[in-house]
This record gives C-alpha cells, structure tokens and sequence, in this order.
C-alpha cells in the first residue's frame, strides 16, 4: 500500500486548516485499517493532526504548508503497516505448514498401528 496522490476536488481550498484528501493505491482491508490506526495513534508528535480513514483515502486535516512533512510521516507508517502486515502473513504460513506436518505425522503414527494389527485369529 502507498500514498499516490491528493484528491484535489475533494481536498480543501483553504490554506489553512482543512481536509486534505491523500489517495492510496488501494482500498484497505479491515486488518490493515486496525494497524494503521493503531500505528498512526502510537506515533508522536508536537504537531500530530487528526488522520481518517475512508475508502482508498487517508483525511489529513492540516494546513497546507505541513502537507509534505505529513506525506512522508504517513508514508513511512503506511510502510510500516505494511511490513507489519506481511510479517503476520509469514507467521500464519508457517504455522499453517507446521500443522500440516503435524497432522501428517499423527497420520502415519495411525496408519502404523492400523498396518500392524492383525486379524487372523
């Protein structure tokens, strides 16, 4: 997921305060939209401004001229869900692959008894 650019006709025209409507290159699912939140609300700074989320749009409400400064602070939180959410991804493989073998494993055992039990009386 990235910022790819501003809503120009949804943002605000004044340079003042006012929402400002960053694109992302994608609509969010729930889980990446919880980390983000979580992410953007563990952040901190003197100068930190109230971000939503909503549909493929991040809302910025800032001044104009803090934009670029926030642009590249949402970038490198969006960067971060990001490796967050592949790192959780890796982990669900893993342990999908380790209870495959697992239940493989419980398999054969189960198919050894039943191999060696006999039914000559």
């Amino acid at each position: 997921m990235k910022i790819i650019g501003i809503e120009k006709g949804l943002s605000s025209k004044e340079l003042d305060f006012g929402d400002r409507y960053l694109i992302l290159d994608a609509v969010p699912g729930r889980t990446w939209a919880s980390i983000f939140e979580k992410q953007y609300s563990n952040y901190h700074s003197p100068n930190k401004r109230k971000v939503t989320l909503q549909n493929d749009n991040l809302i910025v409400k800032c001044p104009a001229d803090e934009l670029q400064a926030l642009i590249y602070t949402l970038n490198g939180i969006v960067k971060a869900v990001d490796e967050e959410i592949e790192a959780m991804r890796l982990r669900a493989e893993q342990q999908a692959q380790e209870q495959a073998r697992r239940e493989a494993e419980q398999k054969k055992k189960a198919d050894d008894v039943y191999d060696n039990l006999n039914f000559d009386s």
